[in-house]
């Protein structure tokens, strides 16, 4: 297996939801993993979008899992995942992959097995590709972005015009 660059993802998106159960069936992806705030809602939004439930529940009904993997505190992660019906797991402190690993050792999840969707190059893409995941970069869901994000931001916008301008990854349909 070819060794992944720590800040390009396997495949681009527009959104979480644009991504087909039949596209991670192809490649024997039984898990998404996904980034909450700026990837499934905009920061501050307590609960998700029937669009999105009614996307979880295509995917389970595929047999492919659903998870949240977030460096959101419990309190916003826990209520925003039982109102989408998945599990979660949160304060990850991505970049870092280590508690990621944890967390699929926990499930018995195998990283060959499961996708990781973020917004950042800088944290979602890095702890993803350091987990051995299949690894999609989705658009930001919003600019705004609270002051942590927005220092974290300045790092993931730099990898995020490289990986787009020099044409690191490609589209997911084209895959």
């Amino acid at each position: 297996m070819k060794k992944k660059k720590k800040y390009v993802p396997d495949a681009l998106a527009g959104k979480v939801a644009d991504i087909p159960a039949s596209f991670y069936k192809a490649r024997g992806i039984r898990a998404v993993l996904s980034d909450l705030d700026n990837t499934l809602a905009t920061y501050g939004e307590p609960f998700p979008s029937q669009g999105l439930k009614d996307y979880v529940r295509s995917l389970g009904e595929e047999g492919i899992a659903f998870y949240i993997a977030s460096n959101n505190t419990g309190k916003r992660v826990t209520a925003f995942a039982e109102a989408l019906g998945v599990e979660s797991c949160h304060a990850l402190f991505k970049p870092s992959s280590f508690f990621l690993k944890r967390f699929l050792k926990k499930k018995g999840l195998k990283p060959e097995e499961c996708a990781f969707v973020g917004d950042q190059c800088a944290t979602d893409v890095k702890s993803g590709n350091g987990a051995g995941l299949f690894t999609i970069l989705v658009d930001h869901l919003s600019a705004h972005r609270p002051l942590l994000t927005k220092i974290n931001g300045i790092m993931d916008e730099h990898y995020r015009k490289i990986v787009l301008s020099k044409g690191l990854a490609p589209d997911w349909r084209n895959l």
